[in-house]
This record gives structure tokens, C-alpha cells and sequence, in this order.
């Protein structure tokens, strides 16, 4: 997992507080690092983050994002 002891970046800019943010970029930009540091962040402040990856089109977010709730809400 991701060891923020073991990190030499600076610090991210803070988590937006939209709810949902959508990130795109090039190969070797820094966006899985800047994502596992926010979800860090709201790991520490009692909250959850879903990181959903290499998705093309508003139809498959939506699906995944309906399948994350449904397997959620099978183990409350």
C-alpha cells in the first residue's frame, strides 16, 4: 500500500470538496500518487474514497459506481 513515511514529494494541493473529482493526465504525471495521498486524507478524517481507473465513457462510471454501492451495501 502507500507508505506516506517513504514519500519525497511536496505536499498535494488540498481535496477539492466536490464530491466526486474527476482526474486525467499523462503517463507518469503524478495522479495515482496525488489520489493515494487524498485518500489518505480521507481515510484520516473517518471517511472513504472509491478510485475508479482506466474508465472511457459516463455509462461505465455510473455502472461502477452503482456495482461499488451494491457490494457496499451487501456487507452492511
Amino acid at each position: 500500500g502507500y507508505d506516506r513515511s517513504a514519500d519525497v514529494r511536496k505536499v498535494p494541493p488540498s481535496l477539492p470538496e466536490t464530491g466526486v473529482i474527476l482526474l486525467k493526465g499523462e503517463s507518469g504525471g503524478g495522479k495515482s500518487w496525488l489520489v493515494a495521498r487524498w485518500a489518505d486524507e480521507l481515510r484520516n478524517g473517518g471517511l472513504s474514497a472509491i478510485v475508479l481507473r482506466n474508465l472511457a465513457s459516463a455509462d461505465e462510471i455510473t455502472a461502477a459506481l452503482i456495482d461499488h454501492a451494491h457490494r457496499l451495501h451487501a456487507l452492511l
